[in-house]
C-alpha cells in the first residue's frame, strides 16, 4: 500500500490535471447535478486507476 501512496503523492499534480480535464468535459451543460456527480465520481476513479496502472506497470 505504501507504494501506491508514494505514487499518488509523487504524481498528485498529474492526477489532478488528468481528472480535472476529464471532468470538465462531462459537466458542460449538465442540469441534473446528482446524476452528474455520480458520473464524475465514476470517471474520476477510472482516470486515477489508469494513472496508477501506468506507474505500476
Amino acid at each position: 500500500m505504501t507504494d501506491i501512496k508514494s505514487i499518488i503523492d509523487n504524481n498528485s499534480e498529474a492526477i489532478r490535471n488528468a481528472v480535472s480535464e476529464k471532468l470538465s468535459h462531462l459537466t458542460s451543460g449538465t442540469e441534473d447535478y446528482i446524476t452528474a456527480w455520480k458520473v464524475l465520481q465514476d470517471e474520476a476513479a477510472e482516470v486515477v486507476v489508469d494513472i496508477l496502472k501506468t506507474f505500476t506497470s
